[in-house]
């Protein structure tokens, strides 16, 4: 990991390719364009973030 990397806790997910972090900052995924959730496969993309909700990124 970089020497400059910041550690945050991600609180909830948004959709495919946004996500809350703890301290209540919007993060959007970088180069990922996913469906929204009332779009075909919307639903599919944001349970594939799921398993982030509570673990600590950077």
């Amino acid at each position: 990991m970089p020497a400059n990397a910041v550690e945050h806790r991600v609180e909830r997910i948004v959709d495919g390719d946004t996500v809350y972090l703890k301290d209540g900052t919007k993060v959007r995924l970088h180069g990922i364009d996913s469906p929204e959730r009332d779009q075909p496969y919307g639903k599919q993309a944001t349970h594939n973030l799921d398993k982030l909700i509570g673990r600590t990124v950077s």
